[in-house]
C-alpha cells in the first residue's frame, strides 16, 4: 500500500497508523451512541488529537455533535414547556427558528397540544367555578329546608301537645259523661216513683178540686134559699120525690154554671 498524508505537510503517517487513528474515533464514537441510547444526552464526541487531520472523521464528529445538541435542547425545552403545562403554566412553548423537518413539526404539536391543554384548563376553572356556586346554592337551599323543617317540627311538636291536652280533656269528659250515665241509670228509679207520687198528686188534688166545687155549689144554694125564705122551716135535704113536669127520682138539673135550673109549672 502507499502512504497517505494524514496532517499535510507537518507528517506523515504510515497505514497502520491512520487504520489506528481510525479505530480510536470509531471506538469513542460508538461509547457516545451507548451513553446517548441508554438517555444521556449530554455526552458527546471526542475527537482525538490524531484525528483532527482527517477531514471525513472531524466531519463526522461534528455532525453528531450537532445531533446530539439539537436532541437535548429538544427533549429539554419540550419536558419544560409539558411540565409547565401540567402544573397550569401555559406561558412556556417551544421556540420553531432553528428546528428543522421532524423537530419542527414536533415542536408545533407540542405547542399545539399546549394550547388545547390551556383550552381545557379554562373549561375546567370555568366548569369548577360553576360546580362551586352550583354548591353554594344548594347549601343555601338545604338550610332554608332544614330551617322549615325545624320550624314545621316545632308547630308539629306544639300541634301534638296541643292534641294531647285536647285528647286528656276529651278522656276527662268521658268519665264525668259515664259517670252521670250511671248515676241517672241509679235514679231512674227513683224518677219514676217520683213520677207515680206526682200522678197520684194530680189526682187527689183533681178530686179536692171537684169536692171543693160541690162545696161551693151547696153553699151558694143553700144562700139562695135563705134569702128566699127567711121565716119558712128549714127544708129536708132529700128531694122531693115528684114535681110538676119531671118524674119522680130524677135528678134535678143544673146549668153550665152551676145553678139549678127552673122548671116551668103547667098551668
Amino acid at each position: 500500500m502507499g502512504r497517505r498524508s494524514v496532517r499535510g505537510d507537518a507528517g506523515r503517517h504510515t497505514d497502520a497508523e491512520e487504520l489506528a487513528v481510525y479505530r480510536e474515533f470509531v471506538g469513542q464514537l460508538t461509547s457516545a451512541c451507548d451513553a446517548v441510547s441508554r438517555g444521556d444526552l449530554e455526552v458527546r464526541s471526542r475527537l482525538a488529537p490524531a484525528a483532527e487531520g482527517v477531514p471525513e472523521l472531524t466531519a463526522l464528529h461534528h455532525a453528531l455533535n450537532r445531533v446530539l445538541d439539537v436532541s437535548d435542547a429538544f427533549v429539554r425545552e419540550s419536558s419544560a414547556a409539558l411540565s409547565s403545562a401540567a402544573v397550569g403554566r401555559f406561558h412556556r412553548k417551544l421556540l420553531t427558528t432553528e428546528l428543522l423537518g421532524a423537530f419542527r413539526r414536533s415542536a408545533v404539536d407540542i405547542n399545539g397540544a399546549r394550547r388545547a391543554m390551556q383550552e381545557t384548563d379554562g373549561r375546567v376553572t370555568e366548569a369548577q367555578t360553576s360546580r362551586l356556586r352550583l354548591a353554594d346554592e344548594f347549601e343555601s337551599v338545604v338550610l332554608s329546608m332544614s330551617e322549615q323543617v325545624a320550624t314545621a317540627a316545632t308547630e308539629l311538636s306544639a300541634s301534638a301537645s296541643g292534641l294531647t291536652a285536647a285528647a286528656s280533656a276529651a278522656s276527662t269528659e268521658v268519665g264525668t259523661a259515664r259517670e252521670t250515665i250511671t248515676s241517672l241509670t241509679r235514679s231512674s228509679t227513683e224518677i219514676k216513683e217520683i213520677k207515680e207520687i206526682i200522678a197520684l198528686i194530680d189526682s187527689v188534688a183533681a178530686q179536692t178540686r171537684l169536692l171543693a166545687l160541690n162545696a161551693t155549689i151547696e153553699a151558694a144554694r143553700a144562700g139562695r134559699r135563705a134569702r128566699a125564705s127567711p121565716s119558712s122551716p128549714p127544708r129536708s135535704r132529700t128531694w122531693p120525690t115528684r114535681r110538676a113536669g119531671r118524674p119522680s127520682g130524677s135528678p134535678p138539673r143544673w146549668s153550665r154554671s152551676g145553678r139549678r135550673r127552673k122548671t116551668s109549672r103547667r098551668s
